[in-house]
């Protein structure tokens, strides 16, 4: 009974120790996207905001908006007949990993599950027939990359990274981003 005691003693010590070194991290990135369904791939514009609470130096809660759309109808193919245009928002929770190297750089990876919504309007060519087409789905998200501190501050971060996501209407993205973020 006194093992049980102290080690749960220890447990709830630890967990309010890492609770009182927490941190808060705000973030936006832009980034090229290339989204892709049933093998045929275009590129669109992705940004996202992120909100990471920290539970150690180590890792924290990840949650984050993100949001695709293409500039203009743009074909899959170029000798289709058919323009589509495509655009989702992606609402994700998850666990992010963080490993400083040094004092100015981290190398960052994380995990979850977003709730998407994809919309897609298309359009023939020759018909001028527009057809659309929605769903909205619980799909998984991984993401790395690399952070850095250039010196503005201990709170001042930049960052470069990649993230792959499957997405409804059997779409995935996989998008590269530069961002900047806020340490509190």
């Amino acid at each position: 009974m006194t093992n049980r005691l102290l080690i749960l003693s220890l447990i709830l010590f630890t967990f309010g120790v890492q609770a009182k070194a927490s941190r808060h991290e705000y973030s936006f990135d832009a980034g090229i996207t290339q989204i892709t369904k049933q093998g045929e791939s275009k590129t669109a514009f992705t940004n996202r905001g992120r909100y990471n609470y920290y539970f150690s130096p180590f890792w924290a809660l990840d949650i984050n908006y993100t949001r695709m759309q293409t500039t203009e109808l743009a074909s899959f193919n170029p000798n289709s007949d058919t323009s589509a245009k495509t655009e989702y928002d992606a609402f994700g929770a998850g666990i992010k990993l963080n490993q400083p190297i040094g004092k100015r750089f981290n190398v960052f990876a994380a995990t979850g599950l977003s709730y998407s919504n994809v919309s897609e309007e298309s359009e023939n060519k020759i018909t001028k027939e527009k057809s659309s087409d929605k769903e909205s789905s619980f799909d998984p998200y991984f993401n790395a990359g690399l952070m850095f501190n250039p010196g503005l501050g201990k709170n001042v971060n930049f960052s470069i990274d990649y993230t792959y996501q499957n997405l409804g209407l059997d779409y995935t993205a996989s998008y590269i981003s530069v961002g900047a973020h806020l340490t509190f």
